[in-house]
């Protein structure tokens, strides 16, 4: 037996389509099967006659009927409903809509006191109708640049954040919903006014998810159009989607539109519902919502840091070195923290969930980050741009975390930010020791304001005299099974995201410097580059021969296998490069310059070449091709030497100094 945390009522409003209600309570009946409490079921019939329900009353005796002569419309039956319902949750079922026998079983665990709404995926019970109805709302804007709402097909099964819950398959908090009951009497008699309750959920500090596991058979239309034409449906749409353009089109980043003098007058609920969410930290996030990802239904745990991890840069998928840190500390951290990731660089469309989105509780990707000139300053700003300003700050007011951590330098304008007094760390990838003066100075104003600087290399502390700093080198996590040894026809093999500056200066000195020597005397050896997202684009020059680009994110493990192998060719860096430990884990001899293997001062290792420049790297990767028997012995010592750089190690400190600026 399935058991619920606390009761449900399913609320269906019903008029003068008893055949389909028939079907309705038929699958609702197998949906509720086996919860307890046993969900309960409210049926009211409006304008429409008693006795065309008697069937039904006969064969449903657990459902309860309530009858009115005067047809309510759909906003007015729902408020009759929720008034006279005492559940906390209520399930708003439409009595054209056929649930799966999994569909409520779905969505109870996602019930939470910060969610307002979860909504089930529909279909169309006709599967040869276009599915323009899928229950996950997204706001778009049409050719002349104004709102609309539109449903989008979900990537896959991951629970995520939405506009609205639509109002005929969807399961709400009743306390929350009569409040905005309240304010969306404009709607009457349907349409927009789920998506006014969404705005103002969300304006609250609440949530609403969408479960594409808990799934709903839609017939369309199937009462509106007996008693209403086309015509009509069509102008009421039109009429509800300027009420709801006009009290929210701006907060979409789309105009506001027009609403006659004479409808403000009717319902002067338009600006209060406007007041409410324009004063809301939600006003700045609303056009990325349906972003967010929900790996567990259970967000928060009792007696552990709740922990807002905070990116600059994209980090799922994990496309570069900084992104892997931050997610392999997740990962070696989650069963003693709760993390929330917030990283910029969402894009506009949802992306499909990540095999790392485990590793935290929730995921808030944001997009909308302006271009930079390639100056410093302009470039900090970016990265503290309105849109992710507004998503952090909405984040601290609704999920109330422990402590913030800030990741990368670029993280500078959130920081400066922060209400004061907010406890957060700011871990610097690259230390910044080569920064103008000026800058210089903003970062150590910034760094008065948090409470632990982290670092990633011993080298660097110490350099900006912070009261509270941590190192916390990069780590690795070995393979379940180690590649097979190097085959002699394999490629080198170079990760190296493009759109790094360090990466590409380190790829045209490789180049111009050892890879024409190493073609020439191996005719037959090729070079593969995993260039990143982008990465094709951040390059823009021809390619030698053999040399072959790999754009987009790739999982870098079966190059590894793949390759001859390692190459890092970079010039001078900070913080250290999480591609060397990645090398050896996966059994790879790598070649560096002494410069890119900064970090791993402490490793010695048959597996780790070490020369003076890129020039250098030329002698001893000829070395390696030759001789295969001592490149053989270095892949066989290297996951033993790069063990002790475990992410589990690393993560101890992470979890201790979070745990200790724990208020």
């Amino acid at each position: 037996m399935w058991v619920a945390d606390a009761p449900v009522a399913v609320l269906i409003p019903e008029r003068g389509r008893p055949d389909e209600l028939a079907h309705t309570l038929a699958a609702l009946a197998a949906a509720c099967a086996g919860i307890e409490p046993a969900p309960r079921v409210r049926v009211l019939v409006n304008g429409a006659p008693r006795a065309d329900y008697a069937a039904l009353q006969g064969a449903h005796a657990g459902v309860e009927w309530h009858f009115t002569r005067r047809a309510l419309g759909y906003h007015g039956a729902v408020v009759r409903l929720v008034a006279d319902s005492a559940e906390p949750w209520v399930y708003l079922l439409n009595s054209d809509m056929r649930l799966h026998v999994d569909a409520l079983r779905a969505l109870l665990p996602w019930r939470a006191d910060d969610v307002f709404a979860i909504a089930s995926q529909l279909d169309f019970v006709d599967r040869f109708r276009r599915r323009e109805e899928t229950g996950y709302t997204l706001p778009v804007r049409n050719a002349q640049g104004r709102l609309e709402l539109h449903d989008a097909i979900p990537p896959d099964d991951c629970v995520r954040g939405h506009v609205y819950a639509g109002g005929g398959a969807s399961l709400y908090q009743r306390a929350a919903l009569q409040r905005y009951l309240k304010r969306s009497r404009a709607y009457a008699p349907f349409y927009f006014e789920d998506a006014d309750w969404g705005v103002q959920a969300w304006a609250e500090g609440l949530s609403v998810l969408y479960c594409p596991a808990s799934r709903a058979d839609h017939v369309h239309r199937a009462t509106i159009g007996r008693y209403h034409a086309p015509e009509r449906v069509a102008r009421i749409v039109a009429r509800n989607l300027e009420h709801f353009r006009w009290r929210y089109g701006d907060l979409f980043g789309a105009p506001r539109g027009e609403c006659p003098g004479l409808l403000r007058r009717l319902h002067p609920e338009h600006a209060r519902a406007r007041r409410h969410a324009l004063a809301s930290p939600a006003a700045g996030s609303y056009a990325h919502l349906h972003l967010q990802r929900h790996p567990h239904a259970r967000r928060w745990r009792e007696g552990l840091p709740r922990v807002l991890v905070v990116s600059p840069f994209a980090v799922l998928p994990p496309a570069h070195g900084g992104a892997r840190r931050i997610v392999e500390l997740a990962r070696a951290s989650a069963e003693a923290l709760d993390c929330v990731l917030l990283h910029d660089e969402g894009g506009t469309r949802p992306l499909p969930a990540q095999v790392d989105d485990g590793c935290f509780r929730a995921i808030h990707p944001v997009g909308g980050r302006p271009a930079d000139d390639g100056s410093l300053a302009v470039r900090w700003q970016v990265h503290a741009h309105p849109t992710l300003r507004a998503e952090l700050a909405r984040l601290l007011q609704t999920l109330r975390p422990d402590v913030i951590a800030f990741e990368h330098l670029e993280c500078i304008g959130l920081i400066e930010s922060l209400p004061p007094g907010t406890p957060c760390v700011w871990t610097l990838h690259d230390a910044g020791r080569e920064l103008p003066p000026a800058a210089q100075v903003r970062v150590r104003a910034a760094l008065a304001r948090v409470d632990a600087l982290v670092l990633t290399t011993p080298q660097d502390r110490g350099f900006w005299a912070h009261a509270r700093e941590c190192v916390i080198e990069n780590g690795v996590r070995l393979p379940d099974t180690p590649p097979a040894p190097s085959a002699a026809a394999a490629p080198l093999l170079l990760l190296a995201p493009l759109r790094y500056a360090a990466n590409r200066a380190g790829l045209a000195d490789f180049l111009a410097q050892t890879w024409p020597a190493l073609a020439q005397r191996y005719p037959a050896l090729r070079l593969r580059v995993l260039a990143g997202i982008g990465g094709g684009a951040h390059w823009g020059a021809p390619l030698p021969e053999r040399v072959e680009l790999v754009d987009g994110h790739v999982d870098p493990a079966p190059h590894y296998a793949q390759s001859l192998l390692a190459l890092n060719p970079q010039g001078a860096i900070e913080g250290s490069a999480i591609k060397l430990a990645e090398a050896l884990a996966h059994a790879r001899t790598i070649v560096s310059t002494a410069s890119g293997a900064r970090g791993y001062e402490a490793l010695a290792t048959p597996a780790l070449r070490r020369v003076a420049d890129v020039a250098a790297m030329a002698g001893v990767i000829g070395e390696l091709i030759d001789d295969a028997s001592a490149r053989h012995a270095a892949e066989a010592q290297a996951r033993t030497a790069i063990a002790p750089w475990s992410w589990t190690l690393r993560a101890q400190p992470w979890i201790e100094l979070l745990r200790s600026l724990r208020r």
